[in-house]
């Protein structure tokens, strides 16, 4: 899967009470959007990505909380924590 699919995914699986939830926090965000994807429904598109290091390390780098959150496993921990660096 490239990172233009998992983007199309999440944003046919978009919440809009979420995406508002998400509003309201404002400056609490750190800068970033979000498609108001619950947790659970996040876990299961992240089992249909799979693992892919060198795709996990493109979805860090987008400035969106879903697809951060779903960064596949095989990109390890360091990887993960990169993502919430600041751009």
């Amino acid at each position: 899967m490239t990172k233009t699919e998992v983007l199309d995914v999440l944003k046919e699986n978009r919440d809009a009470r979420g995406e508002a939830n998400w509003k309201e926090m404002g400056d609490r965000t750190g800068g970033l959007t979000s498609f108001g994807i619950g947790l659970t429904k996040l876990r299961a598109i992240a089992k249909q990505v799979g693992r892919d290091h060198d795709l996990a390390l493109k979805l860090c780098d987008e400035r969106n909380h879903d697809a951060q959150i779903i960064c596949p496993e095989g990109a390890g921990r360091r990887s993960r924590r990169s993502c919430t660096r600041s751009t």
